[in-house]
């Protein structure tokens, strides 16, 4: 069939590839980690934390799986917030009226008034 230089040759060529799967796991790990390092101190700079009396606008995650609803705004408000809790999450008002429920922040950002 194959002569048996062909599958030596195969069998080398496998060798070698085996050889170099732990340096190749090594620097995918090494890359990984750097990568994952500077995307957690990427997103830690950009992580806003809002105050009291802080003017936002609320990102309505129910209309972004809606398909019939595709070119509506999909941010809502502006909102006031009223409440500062842990863990980034805040409870707001509209017109002095209490919302009901918390939002996390990652679903709000700042509203800022247009002057004409």
């Amino acid at each position: 069939m194959d002569n048996p230089s062909k599958g030596q040759e195969l069998i080398e060529r496998l060798l070698e590839i085996t050889d170099k799967v732990l340096q190749l796991r090594t620097n995918t790990r090494r890359v990984i980690k750097k990568t994952q390092a500077k995307l957690k101190k990427t997103f830690k700079e950009k992580e806003v934390k809002f105050q009291k009396d802080d003017l936002i606008l609320y990102f309505d995650k129910a209309l972004v799986a809606r398909h019939d609803v595709k070119f509506v705004n999909k941010w809502k408000g502006s909102y006031e917030i009223s409440h500062v809790l842990d863990k980034s999450t805040y409870k707001f008002t509209i017109d002095g009226n209490p919302i009901k429920g918390t939002v996390n922040g990652n679903l709000l950002k700042k509203y800022y008034i247009k002057d004409t």
